[in-house]
């Protein structure tokens, strides 16, 4: 039985001041030349952005520094916290309510994670609508960029569609066409994700580009044709279309350029085989600062989660570490091992290997492949020293798969409470989650309120049921 963990009195208000405000200083001022404020708040300003290859490529790679922070970090901590991931020692109401799977539509962490989303999808939509008609940009840049933005655009709205439903689809930059608009329907979102998403790896180079957008690099953090097949595969997993799920994790997996690490402690640093796609913002990750327990802070992972690694899974040895304190233990993800530097060794990953074979693993099951659905699921297992399973049924397996990703995935990107949310299985375990959280499930809290600041401005924003 893991040692219990308490909650502990303290203050979180300085490290999250820390890292929503330093980073978005620096942000701010390394692109003061690129970016006039006026309304609405963030308009990119074309005839100061698009008249060179630099200039359009700093206004599009500016978006990754603020999304590894933006939506990344916001939706690890508090989609793991509504889930069974994290012990969360915020007293704050809004990190409680996420906790205690108790939110209401003025909650400020909601609204975050809605405008953060917004405001990279106008930034998108700017790029496009700079590089329309542009021939400042050359050829093969602008079509690299045009890339990008579609991906970006598809990413946000991915997470949009996946914790609020319903979402309005914004296609320009235009104030006044913008600001009354409806929410679409998540069908609607899911074919503009799609759509984007096609378009985006049409343009996209099937090498990683460098800051020129042309020559060939080592590092994976701008769009690529494979970053885009990754999250075309996510998509159709979550749309149930099998066949093309398989497909594009086919395409990522059979070609090669990826590898599993065989050194668990090596899978996320910044030279990482795995990767698929990183961020960076040049001083290790936000992953590694907010984790790492120097002293008990912010969140811990949960008994829930720790009791779920098998024996002998080298997951748990290499990506999980605990800090004592008095007679209390508080574990913490360790997949990240640095904390903030200016000579960065990690780069935060938002797609991995691993992620596509347990994407192809589902895909397969769903298709009745049992045999080879549970060789994918054993190349996971087997990388951490687990024994290969033999089921050969798709409840079986599907239960099988379920735990991998927990494992597998945890405390990246929300996976946990999505795949519960996806599969139709947080109404059968929160229930118990809940209870052991001190709080009460209803089912509508698997969908997010939409936020009260958005509605007060917008009178056809309708509100989410249970709200």
């Amino acid at each position: 039985m893991e040692s219990q963990i308490k909650p502990i009195k303290q203050s979180v208000l300085i490290l999250t001041l820390i890292i929503i405000v330093l980073p978005y200083t620096l942000v701010i001022e390394s692109c003061k030349k690129y970016v006039e404020i006026g309304p609405p708040h963030t308009q990119i300003v074309r005839s100061a952005v698009f008249t060179s290859n630099e200039t359009a490529t700093a206004a599009q790679t500016v978006i990754y520094s603020q999304i590894e922070l933006d939506l990344n970090y916001y939706l690890s901590i508090y989609l793991g916290c509504a889930a069974d991931e994290f012990i969360s020692y915020d007293q704050s109401l809004d990190a409680q309510q996420f906790f205690t799977n108790s939110l209401i539509p003025s909650n400020g962490i909601v609204y975050n994670l809605w405008s953060s989303a917004y405001r990279h999808i106008y930034q998108a939509n700017a790029v496009l609508e700079g590089l329309s008609d542009n021939t400042a940009v050359t050829p093969q840049v602008k079509k690299q960029l045009v890339g990008e933005a579609k991906f970006i655009r598809a990413f946000c709205y991915f997470y949009l569609a996946n914790i609020f439903n319903d979402v309005p689809i914004v296609k320009s930059t235009n104030y006044e066409e913008n600001r009354l608009l409806s929410r679409s329907n998540i069908s609607e979102v899911y074919k503009f994700i799609v759509k984007d998403l096609q378009e985006a790896k049409d343009s996209l180079n099937a090498y990683y580009v460098s800051s020129d957008g042309l020559t060939e690099t080592s590092e994976r953090v701008r769009p690529s044709k494979a970053v885009a097949s990754a999250l075309l595969a996510k998509v159709y997993l979550y749309l149930e279309d099998w066949k093309n799920a398989e497909q594009e994790s086919n395409s990522i997996i059979d070609q090669g350029k990826y590898e599993l690490s065989s050194d668990l402690n090596s899978a996320f640093t910044k030279d990482s085989k795995e990767a698929i796609w990183q961020l960076s913002n040049n001083t290790n990750t936000y992953a590694g600062f907010v984790y790492i327990l120097l002293t008990p802070s912010f969140v811990a992972l949960n008994p829930d989660l720790l009791s779920s690694f098998e024996t002998g899974d080298l997951r748990k040895q290499n990506w999980v570490s605990y800090l004592i304190q008095n007679q209390d233990t508080f574990y913490y993800p360790y997949k990240y091992k640095a904390v903030p530097s200016s000579n960065p060794v990690e780069y935060t990953i938002i797609f991995r290997l691993s992620e596509q074979y347990l994407i192809r693993a589902e895909a397969r099951v769903k298709q009745k492949k049992f045999d080879i659905a549970r060789n994918d699921i054993n190349v996971i297992r087997n990388r951490s020293s687990l024994p290969s399973i033999s089921f050969n049924d798709e409840t079986s397996l599907s239960l099988a798969i379920e735990k991998e990703r927990n494992t597998e995935l945890f405390s990246e990107l929300g996976h946990r409470w999505l795949d519960l949310k996806r599969t139709k299985r947080l109404d059968l375990l929160m229930p118990e989650i809940c209870q052991r959280k001190g709080s009460k499930w209803e089912s509508h809290q698997k969908v997010f309120p939409i936020p009260q600041q958005e509605r007060s401005t917008d009178p056809n924003l309708t509100q989410n049921p249970g709200y």
